[in-house]
């Protein structure tokens, strides 16, 4: 017996396999249940739990991967997925190679309890709110755009992408909070816009407003995300509201040598691709070539959240400029980033309270409260707290369409 007792002893020091051999040994001793047969268990027990607890202790004190190599093998993992990109291929190009910089990366809640993940370093994002806090490689080439005619706008290009133009703070706050309820409320509904949700091949789904996991809709000409086509016995009714801040922009922009002439004197907006980015979503890189008319403008207004915004050129190969684009801002793609390279890597969670779900915090604020507000403009507030709105006007075909604008 002290054999034994010697043997279970060294449990602690054993295999994990000589673990069940050992009490598979205890358990073929048959003897009467005796108080000493009961204290030789209590110490059995006792000792295997000494064991168990040792093995994690071990486990929990093993050195595990850095967290860079963690990140490392999730982007490895990821790259490997071709749902990731519409099951393009998805060649670790400098195109791609930016986007895995931004984008946001989270790790198993297990490895998020032993360490942090390493900040996002967004130094070399172009700001064109605040020209002076850029690196120096970047305020070398951003340059502020004249002749805007009458407006308060400002508008900046940035040499190293020609045909990029950035307006920032451009729509006023009472118009944000419009569009944003529009976009919600009224885009999103089904009866009136084709939306992700309803267009769904196998399982379509009627909406009379946004709600998750809605993507998309699209105003004026429909757009086929299968085909990549536009219809012309397709489309819904292009808002006015819209058309007019459209034409707004487009005033401006013919004041701009670079943009001056026949294109935009008859730019027409005949499509918007209303899209919805929750916090943590982005978009791939992609063109945005299915136009008839490339040589006019696509015009991009952002809503909401912040984003990183990564504009190329015409090849992957090539790596982009990285643009913070804010609520209010607009984009103008003309020339050759009519036809670039751009994608969404990183919605940032920082939505401006003037568009958040009024708070007693926020009822001394101009636009935060103070009054009594319906359920629909609660929604809607409420949905626009952790999101993006993007909204991008191009015109589809060369001749005019006037049938699609609302009256």
């Amino acid at each position: 017996m002290g054999e034994k007792w010697l043997s279970l002893l060294g449990v602690v020091s054993c295999p994990r396999h000589r673990v069940g051999s050992l009490v598979c040994e205890l358990m073929a001793v048959r003897r009467p249940i005796t108080f000493s047969v009961v204290a030789q268990s209590f110490v059995c027990c006792a000792l295997l739990s000494v064991f168990f607890f040792l093995n994690f202790f071990c486990f929990c004190a093993a050195p595990s991967l850095p967290c860079e190599a963690k990140v490392k093998a999730a982007m490895q993992q990821e790259s490997a997925s071709p749902q990731y990109a519409g099951g393009e291929s998805l060649a670790l190009t400098p195109f791609r190679r930016a986007e895995k910089r931004y984008k946001l990366y989270r790790l198993d809640r297990r490895a998020a309890r032993r360490q942090m993940m390493p900040e996002t370093d967004f130094n070399d994002v172009v700001d064109v709110r605040h020209p002076d806090a850029n690196t120096e490689h970047n305020r070398s080439r951003l340059r502020s755009v004249q002749g805007l005619g009458d407006s308060q706008a400002r508008c900046f290009a940035f040499t190293s992408v020609p045909g990029l133009l950035l307006f920032p703070e451009c729509i006023p706050v009472e118009e944000q909070q419009a569009l944003c309820r529009d976009a919600v409320l009224k885009y999103a509904d089904s009866r009136q816009h084709p939306n992700h949700l309803s267009t769904h091949v196998s399982e379509p789904k009627c909406t009379t407003r946004y709600e998750a996991p809605m993507r998309w809709a699209t105003l004026g000409f429909s757009y086929d995300w299968t085909t990549k086509t536009y219809s012309r016995g397709r489309y819904s009714p292009f808002p006015l509201a819209l058309r007019r801040r459209i034409d707004d922009i487009l005033h401006m922009c013919g004041c701009i040598p670079e943009l001056s002439g026949a294109s935009v004197s008859t730019y027409e907006p005949q499509t918007a691709i209303v899209n919805y980015f929750s916090v943590g979503s982005m978009m791939m890189a992609h063109q945005d070539v299915s136009e008839e008319s490339m040589q006019q403008p696509l015009i991009s207004i952002s809503l909401g959240c912040s984003c990183v915004f990564l504009m190329g050129t015409a090849s992957r190969e090539e790596a982009p400029y990285a643009f913070w684009l804010r609520s209010g801002d607009v984009a103008v793609f003309s020339g050759p980033a009519r036809v670039a390279f751009h994608s969404i890597p990183r919605i940032m969670d920082d939505c401006p309270t003037h568009l958040c779900s009024r708070s007693e915090e926020h009822e001394d604020e101009p636009h935060g409260g103070g009054k009594d507000v319906d359920d629909d403009d609660a929604y809607w507030r409420a949905q626009m707290r952790h999101m993006r709105i993007n909204i991008n006007v191009r015109q589809v075909y060369s001749d005019s369409c006037k049938f699609i604008f609302e009256s």
